[in-house]
């Protein structure tokens, strides 16, 4: 089994080589498969991503929150040395700027944070660079969202990751003590349930 440097470049690797028009056909596929679930559609808020590096896209999710009136959060990474992620409510693909590693994040003067604590999502949509069929994913290594997952109020969310089906293996290496894995994967092929919400 290759470890997870070697998995990670074969992942990127195989992502690079998608056209445009494959990685949008797919990533639309895998949208449209999760939007039929119904712990999409029961969902009011939800925790999206920015894609980079032809991830699987999101718009589409994006676009049907919020005009299904949903709440759409997204993530920015906090100034620091301690690679944390916060989720900011965004009403507008207009209101992301580039952040950190050119990834778009809510800007903070026009999606500002709540004053009252975070706003917990009801569904987490998680980027990954490879999950496996137990779940557990393979990020990008700077363990932000490690992080994100291990507090207390988050850790009970249902998480699914999204990806294309290349992405999906059927045992990672080198799975850590603190991973916790997703309730689902979701990809332009099938949707994996390791623990149905």
């Amino acid at each position: 089994m290759a470890d997870k440097a070697t998995l990670r470049a074969e992942m990127y690797e195989k992502r690079r080589l998608l056209s445009t028009e494959e990685a949008q056909y797919l990533s639309e596929l895998a949208q449209n498969r999760l939007m039929q679930e119904k712990v999409w559609k029961k969902s009011r808020a939800v925790a999206l991503y920015s894609p980079i590096r032809k991830e699987t896209q999101t718009r589409k999710l994006m676009d049907h929150a919020w005009h299904d009136g949903k709440q759409v959060l997204l993530p920015r990474t906090v100034p620091g040395p301690h690679r944390l992620i916060q989720l900011l409510p965004c009403n507008s693909f207009d209101a992301l700027v580039p952040g950190a590693f050119g990834i778009l994040e809510p800007d903070p003067a026009t999606c500002p944070p709540p004053e009252n604590g975070d706003i917990l999502p009801d569904l987490i949509v998680v980027p990954g660079v490879g999950y496996d069929r137990h779940g557990y994913r393979l990020g990008n290594g700077g363990g932000y969202y490690d992080r994100f997952f291990a507090r207390h109020e988050i850790a009970p969310i249902p998480r699914i990751g999204i990806a294309y089906s290349f992405q999906l293996v059927d045992t990672l290496p080198g799975r850590e003590a603190w991973d916790l894995p997703m309730h689902g994967v979701c990809t332009d092929e099938e949707l994996v349930w390791i623990k149905k919400p």
